[in-house]
């Protein structure tokens, strides 16, 4: 599942990425991690203070970019096991078009 948001007025970009940082803080199925036990598959939450990820931020010169960079990333398959289950990202374009969009994959 990808997702993309136009934020077509001026943002602080490091109060989106804080934001989006509280945002997984607050929902622990965010923090879905799953693992094989004796070749059984576990899910379970890791922990905020163990949860590791980021928030990439990427400049692109227009909105075509985005669509483009979007479907290449929808089309990348995740790794499942031991690892985050999402990805964030900003795509900052010029003040022509919109400020900021911010994009949102997940394997469900």
């Amino acid at each position: 599942i990808t997702g993309i948001v136009t934020i077509n007025e001026e943002v602080d970009i490091n109060k989106l990425k804080s934001s989006i940082f509280e945002f997984v803080k607050r929902n622990e199925a965010m923090r879905t991690k799953i693992i094989i036990e004796s070749g059984v598959p576990k899910q379970y939450f890791e922990s905020i203070e163990d949860f590791k990820f980021s928030v990439n931020i990427t400049k692109l010169s227009s909105k075509k970019d985005v669509s483009i960079l979007a479907k290449k990333t929808a089309r990348t398959p995740f790794n499942l096991i031991d690892s985050n289950l999402f990805n964030f990202e900003i795509f900052v374009l010029p003040n022509k078009h919109a400020r900021s969009c911010d994009f949102y994959s997940s394997h469900y």
